[in-house]
């Protein structure tokens, strides 16, 4: 919206400086062009009492002005010229021949030095009311001129926003009628280029959703399918089983199944809902040390079971290393790539922190049998799981979604490669420091 405010008042301050330009040329070609010869008969008329009066003296010359006045019917008046303020180029008109001619309101006034009283002049009013008509016939002219011309530059900035504008609009249209491809292309000229990659960013996460949406109904559907026919054969042999120790057995292992489908639609349910919580994000500076030592901490519970080592590396002098970004889902993010590198390691990981010149990179490496060249580009959508065999436990295909998604919130990248220590996969987290 800067960017269009400034080109308006840059568009307008251009835009009144130039046809004020073109105005005052205008106007001084006008003035330039003043019909003089309809003037020349008073002229001659000033000019015979300009004259005769310096043929009197001084002391007859008001009474001489009065006489010519009611002589030729006319208004004349004897002026001292010390009562006027006249310069060199003016006086020099004043006692030309032709003498000096002002434009008044109404008409004219003719004014002319007498050439042996050098200090009096007279003064010849002149009603002359056609070229006061046509000097605002022009006056009213130029003032719709000035306007249309104004209006004609607004208009021809006005006319690429306007075709941006319907542009845009045609694609939020199509978007809502189900083109979710419709994007704007973005030029560096335009004056809308914050509304136009609004709008692509705002698109691309509605297309994101909407399809991870389907892909949840879709992987949910899929996944119930197993649970509920355990538990429909488990009801239907429980009522036809007259044991109780086979009621029992039959009862406590629908009640696994229940525990398993309510697990699953807590997860994919926290997922769901997880695109609203980073407007909630909390960032403030926190030591990047003891945070990862604190999640280090806390998983080894998991380590201890699967009979995995972990390492840490820090790759800095310091004992500290402040870093803003929102402490519990970082750790969230960093658990779950942990919990990943044990399911599918083998005996250590390790745990890295390193700060570059393109910020602080976070990379945990497991000695598993690393991530397929095929599945790489899938890895961090929601609900891919890995294959099969290198599964140990029940997964969602959530836990790396999660971490893509908390990384992207604090503007970072997330990537995997394959661990050059350790032979397995090595995820790494880049934050910016």
């Amino acid at each position: 919206m800067k960017r269009i405010y400034f080109s308006i008042l840059v568009t307008a301050l251009i835009s009144l400086f130039l046809l004020g330009k073109f105005i005052d040329l205008l106007f001084d070609s006008n003035d330039e062009n003043i019909p003089r010869s309809e003037f020349v008969t008073e002229r001659h008329l000033a000019n015979g009492i300009r004259n005769a009066l310096s043929q009197h003296a001084e002391s007859d010359l008001q009474a001489q002005v009065e006489h010519y006045s009611r002589q030729f019917q006319i208004n004349l008046s004897l002026e001292k010229k010390s009562n006027l303020s006249l310069s060199t180029e003016l006086e020099k008109s004043v006692n030309s021949k032709e003498g000096l001619l002002i434009d008044l309101d109404p008409g004219v006034q003719l004014i002319g030095g007498i050439e042996n009283h050098p200090e009096w002049l007279i003064s010849y009013p002149i009603e002359h009311e056609q070229p006061i008509d046509n000097d605002a016939r022009f006056e009213v002219w130029l003032t719709i001129l000035f306007y249309s011309g104004f209006c004609i530059i607004l208009l021809l900035w006005a006319l690429p926003l306007t075709r941006r504008l319907s542009k845009l609009n045609r694609l939020a249209s199509d978007f809502g009628e189900g083109d979710l491809s419709s994007r704007a292309v973005v030029s560096r000229f335009s004056y809308i280029k914050e509304l136009e990659v609004s709008f692509n960013r705002m698109a691309s996460q509605i297309e994101e959703l909407l399809a991870e949406n389907k892909l949840l109904a879709g992987s949910l559907s899929h996944d119930l399918r197993s649970p509920l026919s355990c538990l429909r054969f488990g009801v239907d042999a429980a009522l036809e089983t007259g044991e109780a120790t086979k009621k029992d057995y039959y009862l406590e292992r629908m009640d696994g199944d229940l525990t398993r489908m309510e697990t699953m639609l807590e997860a994919f349910l926290d997922y769901a809902s997880l695109e609203r919580k980073r407007f909630q994000l909390t960032k403030r500076s926190t030591d990047i040390v003891m945070m990862i030592n604190s999640v280090v901490n806390a998983c080894y519970p998991l380590l201890q079971n699967a009979n995995v080592q972990v390492e840490t590396n820090f790759d800095f002098e310091s004992d500290k290393l402040m870093v803003e970004l929102d402490t519990n889902w970082i750790a969230r993010a960093l658990s779950n790539l942990i919990t990943n590198a044990i399911y599918h390691g083998n005996n250590i990981i390790f745990v890295n922190c390193e700060v570059n010149a393109r910020g602080v990179d976070i990379s945990v490496e497991d000695d598993g049998a690393g991530i397929p060249e095929s599945e790489i580009e899938n890895i961090f959508k929601a609900f891919v799981k890995l294959d099969k065999s290198r599964t140990k436990s029940n997964r969602y295909g959530l836990g790396l979604a999660i971490v893509a998604r908390v990384v992207g919130w604090h503007n970072g990248e997330i990537s995997v490669s394959k661990s050059d220590k350790l032979g397995g996969a090595c995820f790494t987290i880049r934050l910016p420091h």
